[in-house]
């Protein structure tokens, strides 16, 4: 950090990242009522899952302002604060941040381990990077709350956040490759009126992978190439808005699903199924399982 502190690029990229933040948060927040109105007679599990995302995201939420009072408020006029101690709250927020992500992550390699017809080969990869990443998280947090200084902090513990971002980018990438690649297996096995679904939960995947893992990559290189400001703390800021974002864009994407052109499938998720399964099935995942009918002609969908 140089003698003398450009105060736009970290504090005022701090302030733009939490500004940014607040406005994805109104998405997840208005993305969970959504969720709630249209599915609810989705399983208790997944009602408490998309719960437990919200409050993670408000707490997130609540911490960031906290910090972002104390830079601006009760540190005003001493820039030398920014490479100080960053405040608790601001390492709790790190630690929710890492809890979200390990959850989304875990879902959509659950979702993996449904489409790939229950092989736990790669979910059980995804799950591992996901453990390891949020220990590592843990220890982020430890040692951040012992600081003294954040000079200090990143040059004894950068090496680790590096990991984190890496491996973390990695998983995003391998969870995206994992969909696409199952999702298009499955265009051979179904009726042709449905393919237009299986591409367009293919787009969805690449999107919503390309976003997370995104983050992380420019996380990383901000990290590395510009630590002397705040850019990658600001876009740190914003990942686990994104991570919850794509969960629950997922989760609501179902009813524009059922609403496409093409004869819909019959889709289910958790208890909402009704009538009798299958004997052959394409279990489609991205926040669905779809499972056709016997007559492809008189689909039908609950």
């Amino acid at each position: 950090m140089p003698a003398l502190i450009d105060v736009s690029s970290t504090l005022g990229a701090l302030e733009l990242g939490v500004l940014l933040s607040y406005l994805l948060f109104g998405v997840t927040t208005t993305q969970s009522y959504v969720y709630y109105t249209r599915f609810p007679n989705d399983d208790w599990k997944l009602k408490l899952l998309v719960a437990f995302v919200w409050a993670c995201e408000a707490t997130h939420s609540a911490c960031v302002a906290h910090a972002l009072y104390v830079f601006t408020i009760l540190n005003y006029g001493n820039p030398k604060s920014l490479i100080q101690a960053l405040p608790l709250t601001f390492d709790t927020a790190v630690l929710f941040a890492s809890i979200i992500t390990t959850v989304v992550q875990g879902f959509f390699a659950y979702r993996i381990y449904i489409l790939g017809k229950r092989r736990i080969t790669v979910p059980a990869i995804v799950w591992a990077i996901s453990t390891f990443r949020l220990i590592a998280c843990l220890g982020i947090f430890g040692a951040g709350v012992r600081m003294k200084s954040l000079v200090t902090f990143e040059a004894q513990f950068g090496w680790l956040m590096i990991t984190v971002w890496a491996i973390g980018a990695a998983n995003d990438i391998g969870i995206t490759a994992s969909l696409v690649y199952l999702l298009y297996t499955q265009r051979n096995e179904i009726h042709s009126k449905t393919v237009p679904l299986i591409d367009k939960l293919i787009v969805w995947a690449i999107e919503t992978g390309m976003m997370t893992s995104a983050c992380a990559l420019f996380t990383l290189i901000f990290f590395a190439t510009r630590r002397q400001n705040f850019v990658w703390l600001a876009i740190y800021i914003i990942t686990a808005r994104v991570f919850s974002n794509s969960l629950l864009a997922s989760l609501n994407g179902r009813s524009t699903l059922r609403t496409m052109d093409a004869p819909p499938p019959r889709i289910y998720l958790g208890s909402t199924t009704t009538g009798n399964p299958t004997t052959k099935s394409a279990q489609i995942s991205i926040g669905l399982e779809f499972q056709q009918t016997h007559n492809r002609d008189s689909p039908n969908v609950t």
